[in-house]
């Protein structure tokens, strides 16, 4: 027994049950069964889930029947294209009442619709037998469809597999299958190259792999096994393995177990490879690591290490001494976490980022507070990198500073105190330039001259001295400044009588090139001494020299050189004692000092700047701290050593002398020619590195000290002389301020006297709230002890200024802030220019940007509508508007820019005749309006009220006249105001703003003139546009009509002519002929208004094609009279490719070739055609040796209907040229003529390239 088809109907409505089911009973019931489900939409798909042959669905689930069909169908289309994808092939037939929804649904995808108005059981039986046959054989086309895409994936599978093992192949790793049943093992991979072993010799079998294993892994290995087994987990295992040389090789063992077909583990799978060498390379960065940790924690040096986080890898030692913490409390913690002062965390934060971000190593140095006191730090910052080359940890190596920055701040106080002694120096101190005149002297120098510095600097030196003394003294100055090295002792006299001996040293001052600047001169009163010297002189010849010369360079006075080379020389017993010094790191040296016995040449001149690079065994020598011996001391200049020693005994000695730094600075040498050295070379050498010693400590000092006074007369002449002002401003404990001094230019700036400012308050000088803020910025200095910049604005006796004023701090040796050096210049001027500058700027970018948008925009709403914008963002104005005028006097604002807090008035209309009254004239004559304070304007009352309701309290006004073009005349109206408004407050208006104003206003009258042309030439074209439309459909409609009635014409003269011929008379007929050829003309006249017409109506239809082809073809069209009047075509260049019309080109060819035919002379006509490109044209050229055109004709013959002869002459009706000119200029062309009388024509016509 068959089982009964299931089918489901799914509706809300039991009459629909009712009809279906009473139909059904009808039909075979043991071959249908129906089921009724009641449910809303939403459970829709969880019946469909169930296991129904047939799906009888309600429309009236979704639509409603009182919407349109359209909005019912596009429901249905919603709700049921989801549906047929969901359960097909199950079929679904939908119960409707309305046909056409039902037809419309089957194109979705359903198999059948019931309109349960017609519904019948036939229909019924039919519909369920139709769909369950279509059913089958779409499940038997879907069956083979699955066998299909079965093979596809077995096939794939193959591949897949084939590609699977052509890549373990390929990879280093070593694939396996094991069978715990059988304990058989499959290998694929490179196993032979592994272990060395051969095909052959591999043994598919666990126990063999087991005696490979190294017998110390065999145990683990195992118990690997045993476990995996247990828990089926995978597991990774590593093991050594005895390859065929009997050598052991590591490998990684990546295992998993696999069910059978019964769901029972008897199979693993996994991969092996050789890990021998990663897992040496593993073992060599362990003891790098270690390595690395035993240094850091050897080190004074604080290490650390950082990730990407900040948080810490790895401190040594020094760092948990810093820190009082163990590591166990530092490791993974952050900076903050572990304690670190904000300002660490901050700088190392920052600074760490940029190292992650740059990847370039990193230096810095910061204060440290520690329990100890205040400590300074260098931190080297080095980034780590991985193995793809990216950051993942930074190596910190931190240093301490703090003795470093002591002894820093020791020096410091030094120079200070050094450059307060130079005044109290015995010394008179002076520095002159190449020209003679004074730059600077120190104090001792004023007491003896008695002139005060500011007397004497830019004076001459015979200025100074007077002719007496300057002739004493004139020799040593000019060696001095020759470039030696001078000192002298003299009696100078002075002009008022008196006399001093003096010891004196001029010192050259080399600046670039050698070039000789100036010299220094330290003067030394030794009158007194000379005295002294006299009677102890027997005393002093008694003393040693290491005395006399320790003595003579531990003074800060001007040392004798070639004195204490004397006294070194007669000590040793050498007739030359020299001093070398060394240059441009040890290539070069200059002989400075020499002392030599009188009947020894002196070297002095010869030794400068010397080339020492070659004689490399001398410059070593010093270099390692050894004594040069010599025979003669030019032989200090030869290349090898090898050299100097077979000239027999050595009569001279070098030795070096080495700066603070240990670099090589200069030699100190004897010579003793011709005798014997007193004492031995070593005790020599003893000597000469003591005296070494000393000089260089002596030219350090005096460095030091020129650098003191140089120092000292710089802060000096800038103090008086600097156009900015400066002033000096002591701290008191209880912090307040007091001014020490200032300089004359802060009296002139500030107006304030000397007097009225020294040991004064700032809230003593200025009202209190400048004096508030003044005193804020000095606390602010001294607090963060450092320079500071800002700009102030001054209430001063002078008048309101700006300054911009620099805060140095000067601190004591204990680093505190004991006072301010300021210095402040006047900017008030400059920034009022820059205001100005700014100003203007604005405005003309105001203009400029308006002029711009009027010639680019030209929709005058757009300009109009910007203008405001732009105006009122410039002139910061709080509102800016334009008042548009009408005939009648009252205005509407069209358009408005204001600023939030006041009232908008746009679209405000004003109808009232008070601003028309009194105010409206003088717009209409083109007056501005220009009102700072309507407080002050003697306004009408009722004008007055106006602009308070608008809440103005200033304003400019501007009238927009556009001229009027009239038939007489042209006149200029009043198109409308532009009006800028401030409400806040009063503006005073400045005349910038409002020549830039009127010159916008003139803009916006061009603008809007542009604006009315623009839409006269619009409505001229549309004008012009229709009547060309209206002409050619009226040429075309009487073309056409005229052609029945010449028909009728034509046919009853033919008529008679055949049927009366033999009745008429000669006359008769003549005049029948007449009329037939009138009507022929007539006929081919209207054909070709036909043509012209269409030309101008006609839809082009643009091809690229081969104009020479088109060429071809109307040539082909006129063969009859190109033979008949023996005529020949010439064509002298290649035609181009062109986008065109082509019926209409070959018509242009075929009217202007007729017409070289037609205007023939009595010889045969000869026709040439040329073309060549210009520029993005072809011009086309066709010449023919004819009868020529009168050049006063040029014009009239591309007219229609116009002819230059009478039929008889030259058939045709006048409008072939036209036709042809109406045709090119469609393509965008030209076209003209050259000819003359007799002399035949020349057509040219260009069309534009255009292949796109």
């Amino acid at each position: 027994m068959n089982t009964p088809i299931k089918a489901v109907l799914l509706s809300q409505d039991e009459k629909n049950y009712s009809i279906v089911k009473n139909l059904f009973t009808t039909i075979d019931n043991n071959r249908f069964e129906l089921e009724w489900i009641v449910l809303e939409q939403t459970q829709i798909r969880q019946v469909i889930s169930q296991n129904y042959q047939v799906y009888l669905i309600d429309a009236h689930l979704w639509i409603n029947p009182s919407q349109e069909q359209a909005q019912n169908l596009a429901t249905l289309q919603k709700y049921l294209s989801p549906l047929i994808n969901q359960i097909s092939p199950t079929p679904i037939i939908l119960l409707t009442d309305n046909s056409f929804l039902g037809k419309a649904t089957l194109e979705l995808g359903i198999e059948d619709y019931w309109d349960k108005n017609e519904l019948t059981p036939s229909i019924i039986e039919r519909s369920l037998r139709l769909t369950l046959k279509n059913t089958q054989q779409n499940g038997h086309q879907e069956r083979v469809l699955e066998e299909n895409k079965l093979k596809q994936k077995i096939r794939q599978l193959e591949e897949y597999k084939n590609k699977y093992e052509a890549g373990i192949e390929a990879r280093e790793e070593i694939f396996y299958e094991w069978n715990s049943q059988t304990n058989q093992i499959f290998w694929r991979g490179n196993l032979e190259e592994n272990l060395g072993y051969c095909a052959k010799e591999i043994i598919n079998h666990l126990d063999w792999w087991n005696d490979l294993i190294h017998p110390e892994d065999q145990l683990k290995f195992a118990v690997a096994i045993e476990q995996m087994s247990e828990t089926r987990e995978p597991i990774k295992r590593n093991y050594r393995i005895r390859r065929k040389d009997g050598k052991y090789i590591l490998l990684e063992d990546l295992g998993k177990f696999f069910r059978d077909s019964q769901g029972k583990w008897v199979r693993m799978a996994g991969f092996i490879k050789d890990i021998t060498e990663s897992n040496q390379v593993k073992e060599r960065l362990k003891k790098q690591e270690q390595s690395f940790k035993n240094l850091g924690e050897n080190i004074p040096d604080a290490v650390i290490r950082l990730d990407q986080n900040n948080r810490y890898l790895y401190v040594n030692s020094t760092v948990e001494k810093i820190t009082r913490l163990p590591s166990e409390k530092i490791l993974g913690k952050t900076f903050k976490e572990i304690g670190l002062p904000d300002s660490v965390v901050n700088l190392w934060t920052q600074t760490h980022q940029e190292v992650f971000e740059s990847g370039e190593k990193r230096i810095i140095e910061y204060e440290y507070p520690s329990v100890e006191g205040k400590t300074y730090w260098q931190n080297q910052i080095v980034p780590e990198f991985n193995q793809k080359g990216k950051i993942e940890s930074l190596l910190i190596i931190g240093r301490n500073l703090t003795e470093g920055k002591q002894i820093e701040e020791a020096l410091r106080t030094n120079e200070e105190q050094l450059r307060l002694l130079m005044d109290s120096l015995p010394v008179c101190i002076a520095y002159t330039d190449a020209e003679q005149r004074y730059q600077f002297i120190n104090k001792n120098y004023e007491r003896w001259f008695g002139h005060k510095k500011e007397e004497i600097f830019g004076k001459t030196l015979q200025e100074v001295l007077g002719q007496q003394a300057y002739q004493v003294v004139r020799d040593n100055v000019e060696r001095a400044l020759r470039g030696e090295l001078v000192t002298y002792e003299t009696t100078v006299p002075y002009q008022d009588g008196g006399s001093r001996h003096v010891l004196g040293n001029l010192i050259p001052d080399l600046g670039e090139n050698s070039q000789i600047k100036g010299y220094y001169a330290l003067i030394t009163d030794i009158s007194e001494r000379k005295r002294i010297e006299e009677k102890l002189r027997y005393r002093l010849l008694l003393e040693t020299a290491i005395t006399l010369v320790s003595k003579e360079l531990a003074t800060y006075e001007q040392v004798d050189f070639k004195r204490i080379l004397q006294i070194l020389g007669v000590a040793v017993k050498a007739n030359r004692v020299y001093l070398l010094r060394f240059y441009k790191n040890g290539t070069q040296a200059s002989m400075i000092h020499e002392w030599c016995a009188h009947h020894i040449h002196p070297k002095l001149k010869q030794f400068q700047q010397i080339n020492v690079s070659k004689s490399s065994w001398w410059l070593t020598q010093l270099q390692h701290q050894k004594k040069v011996f010599y025979t003669n001391i030019d032989d200090l200049l030869a290349e090898t050593e090898e050299s100097l020693t077979s000239k027999g005994v050595n009569s001279g000695v070098g030795i070096p002398i080495y700066h603070k730094f240990g670099k090589l600075w200069g030699q100190i040498g004897f010579d003793s020619i011709g005798q014997t050295l007193k004492i031995s070379p070593e005790e020599d050498s003893q000597l000469l590195q003591v005296v070494g010693d000393l000089i260089y400590r002596y030219y350090e000092r005096i460095m030091a000290q020129e650098k003191l006074q140089a120092s000292e007369s710089l802060y000096s002449s800038i103090f008086n002389h600097s156009a900015d002002a400066i002033f000096l401003v002591k701290v008191l404990p209880e912090g307040e301020f007091i001014y020490e001094t200032v300089n004359p230019a802060y009296e002139q700036a500030t107006g304030f006297f000397l007097e009225q400012i020294i040991k004064k308050k700032p809230r003593d000088i200025f009202p209190l709230s400048i004096a508030t803020q003044t005193e804020q910025w000095y606390r602010t200095c001294v607090k963060l002890k450092e320079t500071l910049f800002y700009e102030e604005t001054l209430e001063l006796p002078v008048g309101t200024r700006i300054w911009r004023t620099h805060l140095v701090p000067i601190a004591n040796s204990q680093g505190e802030i004991v006072t301010i050096q300021g210095s402040s210049r006047d900017i008030t001027e400059v920034r009022q220019a820059i205001d100005e500058q700014i100003r203007s700027a604005k405005f003309q970018h105001l203009l400029a940007s308006l002029t711009i948008k009027i010639r680019q925009l030209f929709q005058i709403e757009e300009i109009l509508e910007t203008a405001v914008k732009e105006i009122q963002t410039t002139l910061s104005a709080d509102r800016v508007l334009f008042l548009k005028l009408n005939s009648q006097g009252s205005g509407k604002v069209v358009y408005e820019s204001v600023v939030d807090g006041f009232p908008s008035l746009l679209n405000r209309v004003y109808e009232d005749d008070c601003f028309v009254h009194y105010y409206q004239t003088q717009y209409d004559f083109g007056e501005i309006k220009v009102c700072s304070n309507i407080n002050e304007e003697n306004f009408q009352d009722c004008y007055r009220e106006l602009l308070q309701q608008a809440q103005i309290q200033s304003y400019l006004n501007f009238p927009i006249m556009i001229y009027q073009d009239s038939q007489d005349s042209k006149s200029e109206i009043l198109w409308g105001i532009l009006s800028v408004q401030q409400c806040r407050n009063y503006r005073q208006w400045t005349t910038d703003e409002i020549d830039i104003l009127k010159q916008i206003t003139t803009q916006l009258s061009i603008a809007l003139k542009q604006a009315q042309l623009r839409k006269q030439e619009m409505e001229q074209r549309q004008e012009l546009a229709r009547s060309n439309q209206d002409l050619e459909q009226f040429a075309y409609i009487v073309s056409h009509d005229l052609q029945e009635p010449l028909g009728i014409i034509s046919s009853y003269g033919q008529l008679l002519h055949r049927h009366c011929q033999k009745q008429l008379d000669p006359k008769a007929e003549t005049y029948i002929d007449r009329m037939l050829n009138s009507v022929k003309r007539m006929r081919q006249q209207i054909e070709d208004l036909l043509q012209y017409s269409r030309i101008g109506t006609r839809k082009q239809t643009l091809q690229l094609i081969d104009s020479h082809s088109v060429l071809r073809q109307a040539i082909a069209n006129l063969e009859i009279p190109i033979k008949k009047h023996n005529a020949q075509i010439e064509i002298n260049s290649s035609l181009p490719n062109l986008r065109v019309d082509p019926s209409q080109l070959r018509q242009l060819w075929q009217n202007l070739i007729s017409n070289a035919i037609k205007y023939h002379q009595n010889i045969p006509p000869v026709i040439k055609i040329n073309c060549q490109r210009q520029k993005d044209e072809w011009l086309f050229s066709i010449q023919d040796n004819g009868i020529g055109i009168n050049p006063r004709y040029y014009e009239r013959i591309f007219q229609v209907f116009q002819r230059l002869h009478t039929q008889e002459d030259y058939p045709g009706t006048g409008i072939g040229l036209a036709i042809c000119q109406r045709i090119v200029h469609r393509h965008g062309g030209r076209i003209w003529v050259e000819s003359e009388l007799g002399q035949g024509s020349t057509f040219y016509f260009t069309i534009a390239d255009n292949k796109d």
